[in-house]
């Protein structure tokens, strides 16, 4: 299951990047590529990665009780993955209501407000949190003895890409307010 995971996820990540990349550029109108197939395929893969990511908190939770030890101060980074992940689920359901109403034809949304915006700004801070609680567990599974440099190297690309997003919604929402 964990081998599985693996795959998911770097397939989760391969699809995030494209699709916040165009989806960037769509919002600050430097492109037009609408990706549905892409958003598509990555949700499905999501769904997956959390039902994944909820079979093994509910074994370690069993596990834990089995033992009748917590260590709740060593548990401590275990725990900010699954919140991290638990966040990234709540905005991102928030993003995928809020841009159901595009259309093929014209990136626009019905209306797009600035609760819209501080859920898409909180949806790039909890996927921040979540990638970069991960990036070293991730690098370790997949067979990389010392992650710590290409963690660093990772992390600028993922913090790149999430600045590029959070630049996207800001400028569709300076658009939208002063259309």
């Amino acid at each position: 299951m964990r081998k599985a995971n693996l795959i998911i996820t770097h397939l989760i990540m391969v699809l995030f990047a494209v699709h916040a990349i165009l989806g960037a550029f769509n919002l600050m109108r430097v492109g037009g590529v609408t990706a549905r197939i892409i958003s598509h395929m990555m949700l499905a893969l999501v769904a997956a990665h959390m039902v994944i990511g909820l079979i093994l908190t509910l074994r370690t939770h069993k596990a834990r009780k089995i033992s009748g030890i917590e260590y709740k101060s060593l548990n401590r980074l275990f725990w900010a993955r699954r919140d991290s992940g638990f966040a990234v689920l709540i905005f991102m359901v928030m993003h995928v209501f809020t841009f159901a109403g595009v259309s093929p034809e014209h990136y626009s949304l019905p209306e797009f407000t600035v609760l819209k915006l501080a859920g898409s700004i909180l949806l790039v801070i909890s996927l921040a949190f979540h990638i970069l609680l991960n990036i070293k567990p991730l690098l370790i599974a997949t067979g990389i003895g010392k992650p710590g440099a290409r963690a660093g190297d990772i992390a600028f690309v993922v913090s790149v890409i999430l600045l590029l997003a959070a630049a996207g919604f800001v400028i569709y929402y300076i658009r939208w307010v002063t259309l």
